[in-house]
């Protein structure tokens, strides 16, 4: 489907997301591809890698036809060259992924004593065009906590304002941070083998999924356990949002940070977890 590379000679000793920007950068052809590009405002400082999936993104939200984006698409995939296959072929693979909603992982109702808790701050609530700003993780082993993750991430764009208004994070505050590509890998790491717990965890699991995609950043097919699902079950609660379910447990903690989200997700999950112990 997609034309053969142009051959760029560049050191195979690189890491493959550098060694794609190099190849990429090298090929000054896609000018048309970052005006269009720039309609979803991704990722607007980092590496040319991104500015590709955001041209994507520009043909999945219709702001560009689907015909025209994907000869363009594969024009600029068409540079890549002096990568091995299986990097190659994960470029390729992106916008399969993100077209078709691919977002493989387990869920699981199955109650489990060590666990990580996973909980990301965005720029918006649309995976496939927002960012992430803030990742929060704490890894649990029968249920007491013994490890921390934790990082603020530079989006590469303005932080809208309805957003900072939300979780209180600005520009001011992820100027200096690192990069999602920068933190990612360290993540996949830190979660390991870890069933992740989540409020409304799908959301967090997408946004992580499209970012390595991105980054080209391996991941594990993840095994996830929801609190909502858990919450309707044990709580009589009109609202399960982690707001509603934070009165209820009398938490003054700042709402809609990765942290103290977290660490109210971890209280949530172990009540439900004793709750059923009860039962049983």
């Amino acid at each position: 489907m997609f034309v053969e590379a142009v051959n760029f000679d560049v050191p195979p000793s690189l890491p493959a997301f550098e060694r794609l920007a190099i190849i990429l950068e090298k090929e000054q052809k896609y000018s048309d591809a970052l005006e269009i590009a720039e309609l979803s405002a991704f990722f607007k400082q980092t590496t040319i890698s991104n500015r590709i999936i955001r041209l994507q993104n520009a043909i999945n939200s219709g702001k560009i036809d689907k015909s025209t984006g994907n000869e363009k698409l594969q024009y600029h995939i068409s540079d890549l060259k002096k990568l091995d296959g299986d990097f190659k072929n994960k470029i390729l693979a992106i916008p399969l992924i993100i077209e078709k909603n691919k977002y493989d992982y387990n869920k699981t109702t199955d109650f489990v004593d060590d666990y990580v808790v996973l909980d990301i701050e965005t720029t918006g609530l649309d995976y496939k065009r927002d960012v992430i700003l803030e990742i929060g993780c704490l890894k649990y082993k029968n249920h007491q906590l013994v490890d921390t993750f934790h990082t603020l991430i530079n989006p590469g764009m303005h932080i809208p304002e309805q957003t900072t208004e939300a979780n209180h994070i600005t520009d001011d505050m992820v100027k200096d941070a690192p990069f999602a590509s920068e933190k990612l890998k360290e993540l996949i790491d830190f979660i390991g083998n870890n069933v992740i717990v989540g409020h409304n965890v799908g959301f967090d699991i997408k946004f992580l999924i499209t970012a390595c995609c991105f980054c080209i950043i391996d991941y594990p097919k993840f095994t996830t356990i929801n609190t909502i699902t858990l919450a309707h079950k044990y709580l009589p609660l009109d609202s399960y949002s982690l707001d509603s379910i934070r009165k209820y447990f009398h938490n003054n903690d700042i709402a809609h940070r990765a942290i103290s989200d977290c660490e109210m997700t971890a209280m949530l999950y172990q009540y439900c977890y004793e709750q059923n112990s009860k039962n049983i």
